[in-house]
């Protein structure tokens, strides 16, 4: 049953970290457009790091009254050094340094949790009994009678048989 589980979490995580990144549609537009750092300030940026592969990065800013916030969760081999906002110059989007860095790696993990939680599922279904295919021998049933070692080899009786000789 926490197999089950596990599997279900594995396929859920790709609407989760797609919600809670929110913004790789926006920054695969973003991505051929010429960036310039932005004079804006930030509050509360960190970068978190799980197991050296997992990483959280986020970010809080203010353009005029209105507040935002940005998550990154990414699988990565190292974490990134600081975060530095980046802004369009003819559309006036922003976003950071992380977000197009990492983009691939973002868009990596959107595919690879679900692709894992598929994967599991798949073994796991098939390793349920199910019929033998042909050419191997039979299962054995509670009702087939087991040898003993009352039972006499072939051969000789009174005589054990190891193997052949050469």
């Amino acid at each position: 049953m926490r197999a089950l589980l596990f599997i279900a979490m594995m396929l859920l995580s790709a609407p989760f970290f797609y919600v809670l990144d929110g913004s790789i549609a926006k920054d695969l537009g973003l991505r051929s457009q010429t960036l310039s750092p932005a004079l804006i300030a930030t509050s509360d940026r960190k970068c978190k790091s799980w197991v050296f592969l997992f990483h959280h990065c986020s970010y809080d800013y203010e353009i005029g009254p209105e507040k935002h916030n940005q998550d990154y969760i990414f699988v990565a081999l190292g974490a990134p050094d600081s975060i530095m906002l980046l802004k369009n110059a003819a559309t006036g989007a922003i976003t950071s340094d992380v977000g197009q860095d990492h983009l691939f790696n973002r868009i990596a993990t959107l595919v690879i949790f679900p692709l894992i939680g598929v994967f599991l599922l798949v073994k796991m279904l098939g390793r349920r009994a199910g019929p033998v295919p042909a050419g191997l021998p039979e299962a054995r049933t509670p009702e087939t009678p087991r040898q003993t070692a009352a039972a006499a080899p072939p051969g000789r009786p009174g005589n054990k048989v190891f193997g052949k000789r050469r």
